[in-house]
């Protein structure tokens, strides 16, 4: 890895699912690419989001990569729909299987974008002071990706623990005993994993700004093995064909 290097092809923004996807197939194009990451490791949304009951939405081999055969035939997802543990393995093993970590940059957070009409290149600045230049910038952000705080009278003058689920904390936290707020009940608070942990404390208030009622549906966590291995043959056969297609 050339840590001095600071001039590429193609500036990746983003180390999340389209990040890594994103420096693979330029890296097999023979492309000169950096990858720029604003946190301290690889993940995007399943590095940050940890909170419990965070998971996939749609069923675990659907957020599969399709680029290498491979990779489908030897990762077997554990759940139907997939933990951020497992999600955020998964992507640390793809991006050591085929060594791309040493086309990313950490703690590389972007502070501005500048075009230049002369050069027909951009300028990539850091919040550290570095800059990089490309002549194509893929940004690999995240629409989602970043929390949108409340805004309420107080809030500053809370003295106990306090935070949004995007930035719950790495080490596990006990809630038993404890008086615990959770403010809203949307998508992140009702899965049902979470919804159990937290009908597990007994001093909880639940607040929402809406009148509108949650309805949770139940989420299967098992994998029947004999379905998974036919599901599994037969989707490898799909996206190699898909890839095949491609190329």
């Amino acid at each position: 890895m050339d840590e001095g290097k600071f001039s590429y092809d193609v500036i990746v923004i983003g180390a999340g699912v389209s990040g890594i996807y994103q420096i693979k197939r330029l890296t097999d194009l023979g492309i000169d690419a950096i990858v720029l990451e604003g946190d301290d490791d690889l993940g995007g949304t399943w590095y940050r989001n940890r909170y419990p009951g965070a998971r996939f939405d749609s069923e675990s081999y659907t957020y599969g990569y399709s680029f290498s055969e491979e990779l489908l035939d030897e990762w077997h997802w554990k759940e139907r729909f997939s933990g951020q543990p497992e999600n955020l393995r998964y992507l640390r093993h793809v991006a050591d299987k085929f060594d791309l970590r040493r086309h990313m940059r950490f703690d590389a957070r972007v502070r501005t974008m500048t075009w230049d009409d002369v050069d027909h290149r951009w300028t990539v600045q850091l919040d550290s002071g570095a800059t990089y230049d490309a002549r194509y910038v893929i940004t690999s952000l995240g629409p989602l990706s970043m929390p949108t705080l409340p805004s309420y009278a107080g809030m500053d003058d809370f003295e106990g623990d306090s935070f949004h689920t995007y930035w719950w904390p790495k080490e596990p936290i006990e809630l038993a005993g404890r008086r615990v707020g959770i403010i809203g009940t949307g998508a992140t608070i009702s899965s049902p994993r979470t919804a159990r942990i937290i009908g597990g404390i007994k001093n909880r208030l639940v607040t929402r700004p809406d009148e509108i009622s949650t309805w949770i549906a139940t989420q299967p966590d098992k994998i029947n093995p004999v379905i998974a291995h036919s599901r599994h043959q037969r989707i490898n056969k799909i996206f190699f064909g898909l890839v095949f297609y491609r190329q």
